[in-house]
């Protein structure tokens, strides 16, 4: 800043990126003395440790001081401070919020709140000359958890984590001190934004009931998400996935309920045991979802001291706002006052298929069962087979190693091998795809050779810019390679393959194809590619079979296509179909 202009004054400062105590200090810097600072959009107001006197105000308040500023000659002065008992507790604006992708929405996420705005803490003094500091984020809500979670351990030694992490969420209140909703900004926050509510430590060391699980509960769930997902994750291999089975995410013994690809009926089961020393007589109550019924059997529940009881709980789409997510949730209470309250959230899909479809053989088909949540039309659009078009190409540059003449004795990596071609993608185009892949197998398998002494892999990014270098994505080697999709329609790109830095990557490994899938594109499409049927009527829960069917593909070809799914006012979903000929 310039202290020509800064000096004597109280400066206007945008929020922005660069850290808060940094403004104030570049002001302090310049002359400054004192600072505004302001937020354009819904932010959290943080009381930050500042250089200079400040103040830190909200996109509201912002045009009030804006335009007694813009009147000229504006002043300010700071008066003595009084005290001011706010509602509580409200979730920061910075929070970071679900639904779960990697589930579907099918696991709550968050799980719980704590306190993690504005905390007074224990400070580095070489940092500002402070021992104490106000700070906020993960790192000061998680230690609330850890700490609380610390403590019930010690209560209770022989509880499992998933008791724990239950007891502190179904004693969690959602409700504000007043009994009103809790906010984010100005708006009402759902579970979406705070879990299971903010924990209330006291009320989580006598919880009544949880909901346990072990680690083969959560293996059948990893092996569920990796089937779910088309076996990204190849969980397959290394937990026995065949042996130990899988479940659905939304059938895991979890403290909440989430319904995230909702369409007309839908059933989980849950577990719970009686941690308390009395035997209990439990009843269920239902705040429902609105436009969802729920129905909870038993109704009633008698558990012994530690013993367990299984329900089920059946929610019925009766005419919940179609793509919306919607909130309620399930309480079981006692004669001894245990209150276990769980969040149940549900959103209305609309549709609910595959992620991927797969197929093999030069001709053949693949039945597909489409639930459906709302009435209407279903439109089925396909796009391809495509065969895809391959080159090969040579990394060029020094290659990946180590140069180890350095004066300190630590080695310093010399520059990776790289490739750069461009590609095309016409109009027209629907998910189109790059795929890299080495003669060598890559690093996520290992294997060295004992008498060379080399590790005999490869491992390599996949970077995509467009034709201006605005990176546009990227992604690391796996087991398959590395691919990536790129936006549909017209573009043109900058694929580079950069080869990892790796000790003693053996000669004549830089040699890698790079296959691109344009799916849609004039004059790629191969053979006879249909479904059966492209329209049909449909309504709220009903189940549309339909059928893909292609032929006359050339033998040992690895064909991909699209299918979107229209209601007629818009795409509902795109997945990927993929044929082994």
């Amino acid at each position: 800043m310039d202290p020509a202009k800064v000096k004597g004054a109280i400066v206007l400062c945008l929020r922005g990126e660069i850290p808060r105590t940094d403004k104030s200090i570049e002001v302090a810097r310049a002359g400054g003395v004192g600072m505004v600072l302001y937020n354009e959009e819904l932010s959290s107001l943080n009381a930050d440790v500042q250089t200079v006197p400040t103040v830190h105000i909200n996109e509201v308040d912002l045009a009030t001081v804006s335009a007694y500023v813009a009147k000229g000659n504006a002043t300010a002065t700071i008066s003595p401070s009084t005290l001011e008992t706010v509602e509580a507790p409200a979730v920061a604006a910075f929070s970071s919020a679900g639904p779960s992708n990697l589930n579907a929405g099918e696991l709550l996420k968050p799980d719980i709140s704590a306190p993690g705005q504005d905390i007074v803490a224990a400070f580095s003094p070489s940092i500002g000359g402070n021992d104490f500091a106000l700070e906020s984020g993960t790192s000061m809500a998680a230690p609330h958890i850890a700490g609380i979670a610390a403590l019930l351990l010690a209560k209770h030694p022989g509880w499992s984590p998933a008791a724990v992490r239950s007891a502190l969420m179904t004693s969690a209140v959602d409700r504000t001190d007043k009994g009103n909703p809790i906010k984010i900004g100005t708006y009402d926050a759902t579970p979406l934004n705070y879990g299971a509510g903010q924990v209330e430590p006291g009320s989580a060391f006598d919880p009544g009931l949880v909901y346990d699980s072990n680690q083969q509960d959560w293996i059948r769930y990893l092996c569920g998400v990796s089937a779910d997902r088309g076996g990204d994750f190849g969980l397959g291999d290394l937990t026995g996935c065949d042996t130990i089975g899988a479940i659905d995410t939304a059938q895991l013994n979890y403290p909440s309920i989430a319904l995230g690809r909702m369409v007309g009926k839908q059933t989980v089961t849950r577990t719970v045991t009686n941690v308390s020393d009395k035997t209990s007589t439990y009843s269920s109550s239902v705040q429902a979802p609105p436009g969802y019924q729920v129905t909870v059997t038993p109704t009633r529940m008698q558990i012994r001291p530690g013993h367990s009881a299984r329900f089920t709980v059946q929610v019925t789409n009766t005419g919940g706002q179609f793509d919306t997510w919607a909130d309620g949730s399930l309480t079981w209470r006692d004669q001894f006052e245990h209150e276990v309250r769980s969040p149940l959230v549900v959103h209305n899909s609309g549709l609910v298929v595959p992620d991927a479809i797969a197929g093999k053989g030069t001709s053949g088909s693949v039945r597909i069962a489409a639930e459906v949540g709302y009435r209407g039309q279903l439109i089925s659009q396909l796009s391809g087979l495509t065969s895809g078009t391959s080159n090969v190409v040579t990394l060029q540059g020094d290659g990946p190693s180590w140069d180890w003449s350095t004066s300190n004795n630590l080695p310093v990596p010399l520059p990776a091998s790289i490739s750069r071609t461009t590609l095309h993608v016409p109009a027209g185009t629907r998910n189109p795809l790059v795929q890299v892949t080495s003669e060598r197998p890559t690093c996520s398998h290992i294997d060295w050779d004992d008498e060379e002494g080399v590790m005999e892999c490869t491992e390599f990014s996949l970077n995509v810019y467009d034709k201006d270098g605005k990176f546009v994505t990227a992604t690391a080697s796996g087991r398959d390679g590395a691919k990536v999709t790129l936006p549909d329609g017209a573009g043109d790109y900058i694929v580079v393959v950069e080869q990892e830095f790796t000790e003693n990557i053996p000669s004549g490994a830089n040699a890698y194809t790079i296959t691109s899938y344009l799916p849609g594109a004039p004059g790629t499409s191969t053979g006879r590619f249909t479904i059966d049927p492209k329209q049909r009527a449909v309504q709220p829960g009903a189940t549309a079979n339909l059928t893909v069917r292609w032929s006359g593909l050339v033998p040992g070809q690895r064909y991909l296509g699209v299918l979107e799914f229209r209601n007629g006012d818009g795409s509902l979903k795109t997945v990927p179909v993929t044929v082994q000929s």
